[in-house]
């Protein structure tokens, strides 16, 4: 059984898209599948059925709804500084318009819950109060008892997804049965070891190696934010890479979080990279 695993990165997923047109054309095809943060989103659609091209289609879609800054929620900030000297939210955006998206992505296939989807596949969240990281799984999991890792496997999809998206200062944290769940990429953003549990023999991986240029400051606290999700994640991707069995490592320039302006450049670099290292792979093996 071949797995994929797909890491985090913002408006970056657009680069998983194009690394995916790359595998339909190499005609490399996947049993399972996993995702952290937007990843997820990414890793939801393919099991679910749809092909790169339409995920692409989706994607130009739906990612400005994503984007989206939530003016009640900046609101609230400021009548909580002005009345009570208090910063009072969570996040920019609440994260439900994710939700919303994933539900418009299942309706199709009148899927709710992630144990109704037949591919197994897997989504990174992380508890914000304890730090446990969670998996949600449309497949049961017998948990590795040296590992504080918790499989749920009745949680609505769209639940789960946003879970894994709330990038903290971006997006509030999801409440789930009374926990405070938030982006799967702070403490699993390549979750690829949950597919080995599953039975995949072999596993290949795509991640992104952001590169800041010299100089570069960050404007805002978005930015700020994002900036230190990728020093902390380049010390834990290192970790995370170790043992799989393939890793597409796609550099990209310094895209911000959430610039849409970048992602047809994203889901061109996604597919180059992705060809060139497949070739790479073949020719070592001939």
């Amino acid at each position: 059984m071949r797995g994929l695993a797909l890491s985090g990165g913002g408006i970056k997923a657009a680069a998983h898209i194009g690394a995916l047109k790359a595998f339909e054309e190499e005609h490399i095809k996947f049993d399972c599948v996993s995702g952290a943060s937007s990843g997820s989103i990414i890793a939801t659609m393919y099991a679910l059925g749809y092909s790169s091209d339409e995920m692409w289609k989706m994607f130009k879609k739906y990612c400005k709804r994503i984007t989206y800054v939530e003016w009640k929620q900046i609101l609230k900030m400021v009548v909580g500084l002005l009345f009570t000297r208090r910063l009072i939210i969570d996040g920019l955006n609440s994260g439900k318009v994710i939700e919303k998206i994933i539900k418009e992505i299942c309706e199709d296939s009148q899927i709710k819950n992630i144990n109704q989807i037949k591919m197994p596949l897997m989504i990174s969240m992380v508890d914000l109060q304890k730090g446990t990281v969670y998996i949600a799984s449309s497949k049961e999991v017998r948990a590795n008892l040296l590992d504080n890792t918790k499989y749920v496997t009745d949680i609505p999809i769209s639940t789960a997804v946003r879970a894994s998206c709330s990038f903290p200062v971006v997006f509030s944290p999801c409440e789930y049965d009374g926990i405070q769940l938030i982006d799967g990429g702070t403490r699993e953003n390549l979750p690829w070891k949950g597919l080995k549990d599953i039975g995949a023999n072999e596993v290949f991986g795509v991640a992104f190696d952001t590169i800041l240029e010299k100089n570069q400051c960050c404007k805002n606290i978005v930015e700020v934010a994002a900036r230190a999700m990728e020093l902390q994640g380049r010390e834990l991707s290192m970790y995370e890479k170790v043992g799989i069995d393939h890793l597409i490592n796609i550099n990209l320039k310094k895209v911000s979080l959430l610039d849409l302006s970048q992602i047809n450049l994203l889901y061109k670099m996604g597919y180059e990279e992705t060809k060139k290292q497949l070739l790479k792979k073949l020719e070592t093996q001939v």
